[in-house]
């Protein structure tokens, strides 16, 4: 059923589940992170002192510390993968493996840059797939090849538009014999 010959390639913007406009950059989210903690520090002040005191804070003071820390574990996370990054001052707390990336159409998105590979001959069927952050897809010829499995052996040829246009991967590629 499946001709790996001929194989083409192409990349598609999807859109992260999470607001754009959220997104923040180094300082900012340094800013909310140092924020954040002198909240969860004064709320865990006041819950010792109550404590200290025998008093009863209510069920508000749980429920809010507990919102804060859930906040502030979400920020250090996007914090960890926003030093793990090159060439990006941004992240989403809600979403930080998403970035901002360009679509066809012309406004910027939060989001991913997929691409798949399809069999081109006999049953056009999907080979090989991968979820990147890049921009654009230059770089991503080689990565999406190799994303096809190994038992279903190398395509003679790949077919890809003027996106995927980057000299070292295609040499890459021809000394595979593709």
């Amino acid at each position: 059923m499946l001709q790996l010959g001929t194989v083409s390639v192409d990349g598609t913007k999807i859109a992260a589940l999470a607001a754009k406009k959220r997104s923040v950059g180094r300082e900012q989210l340094e800013a909310q992170l140092r924020h954040l903690q002198g909240e969860v520090d004064t709320l865990l002040a006041r819950a010792e002192e109550a404590d200290g005191r025998g008093e009863d804070e209510g069920t508000t003071l749980p429920k809010e510390l507990a919102s804060r820390q859930r906040r502030l574990e979400r920020l250090r996370a996007a914090q960890a993968v926003l030093e793990q990054r090159e060439g990006s001052d941004t992240v989403n707390p809600s979403d930080p493996d998403s970035g901002i990336t360009p679509t066809a159409q012309g406004p910027f998105i939060l989001g991913y840059n997929a691409q798949a590979a399809v069999s081109a001959e006999g049953a056009t069927l999907i080979v090989g797939t991968g979820v990147v952050q890049a921009t654009n897809d230059r770089r991503q010829l080689v990565p999406t090849l190799e994303a096809i499995p190994g038992e279903l052996g190398q395509p003679d040829i790949a077919l890809a538009d003027t996106g995927y246009d980057n000299s070292a991967q295609i040499e890459q590629l021809n000394q595979r014999g593709i």
